[in-house]
């Protein structure tokens, strides 16, 4: 009974430490802005391209988020 009791302690330990690890959600977030003014621009797209490409447009105040992206190197695009 010890044995099971360790063995049942030991899949518990490693799956409560292993499971955040892989469920990581990556995002990007920020605001659009006019580089000289500095007021936000709205309806910004921005595209994430790559085997995973992403896109959104920027809210009223220049806000945007992408969301559920792959860790590692991503090129975006303003436009």
């Amino acid at each position: 009974m010890k044995k099971e009791t360790r063995f049942l302690c030991t899949v518990f330990l490693w799956l409560i430490t292993t499971i955040p690890v892989l469920s990581q959600n990556y995002y990007l977030k920020g605001i659009t802005a006019d580089e000289a003014t500095r007021n936000p621009l709205s309806q910004v797209t921005i595209t994430l391209s790559g085997t995973h490409a992403k896109k959104t447009v920027s809210d009223s105040n220049g806000r945007f988020t992408l969301s559920g992206l792959n860790p590692g190197k991503q090129v975006i695009r303003f436009s």
